[in-house]
């Protein structure tokens, strides 16, 4: 049913981290299926904890009674540990996941893992509405991990997964423009606290200057500063998540704004260049 399957894995010279990417070529059928890649993991003991909205799941331990443990959804990565070493994993295209053995249909009450195993859940057609009856074509899925030593750290986690999840876009400029920003390197904006990360920068939508979206992804409230080394902040405001000012702020030396922040909140600003 796949006249191709062809893996590429990615090793790095100077960045600790595997990427694999995977092409199927797949013919449609009517038949009933469910496709997966296997990530078969011997960690001792292990505890599986997966990125979801504004939290970390650990799955069965924060569970309600009746909710699904067949499969899981995560944002950004998949985490499985010990006290002494562990991974995190990150994918790119499909972020459905069955742990400890393919579960589907199981309909489990409670998930008792024997393993690390898990399984991507990259395509089916179980289902008799609202999903097309065959699937197939040429598909590429891309997934990236990083093993460690040591115990679970929210914050290798969150990075390589935002990190992975987000690649840099390339984009074509003519030769020889002149500038003012350095050669060697460049920052828009800094952060000076490493649990608070910059989700969004973008256009107002009233055209009002720059609205910058913050989060905080290890559930600690902190204070921090965010910097904008080349750019001349005339006015700020601190915003609610759909671009209403609420507060004005402080721009300080060096154009850098001061704000409080929840564990696990999340913060917006809107910046008024000159």
């Amino acid at each position: 049913m796949a006249p191709l399957i062809h893996q590429e894995i990615r090793l790095y010279k100077i960045i600790k981290r595997i990427d694999f990417i995977n092409v199927v070529d797949k013919k449609e059928t009517l038949a009933k299926e469910g496709i997966y890649y296997a990530f078969p993991f011997n960690i001792n003991k292990g505890e599986f904890k997966l990125d979801v909205p504004g939290a970390i799941l650990r799955p069965q331990t924060d569970q309600l009674p009746g909710t699904c443990r067949d499969w899981y959804s995560f944002q950004h990565w998949l985490n499985v540990s010990n006290s002494d070493y562990g991974l995190v994993f990150s994918s790119r295209e499909t972020e459905l996941v069955s742990l400890g053995d393919i579960n589907t249909g199981k309909w489990l009450e409670e998930l008792s893992l024997t393993n690390t195993n898990f399984f991507i859940y990259i395509m089916n057609n179980y289902w008799n509405t609202n999903f097309r009856p065959s699937q197939g074509g040429r598909l590429t899925f891309h997934f990236s991990l990083l093993t460690y030593s040591g115990k679970f750290d929210v914050l290798r986690s969150t990075r390589l997964g935002w990190g992975y999840s987000a690649p840099l876009v390339p984009v074509i400029l003519k030769k020889n423009q002149k500038g003012i920003l350095p050669l060697k390197k460049f920052t828009f904006c800094q952060v000076d606290k490493p649990n608070v990360m910059v989700m969004a920068i973008k256009q107002a939508e009233d055209k009002k200057g720059y609205i910058i979206r913050l989060h905080e992804f290890s559930g600690e409230e902190s204070l921090f500063e965010i910097k904008f080394p080349f750019l001349k902040i005339s006015r700020a405001w601190q915003t609610n998540i759909i671009e209403e000012n609420i507060d004005s702020l402080k721009v300080g030396g060096n154009n850098t704004i001061t704000l409080p922040i929840k564990g696990w909140g999340i913060e917006t600003i809107r910046i008024i260049p000159v």
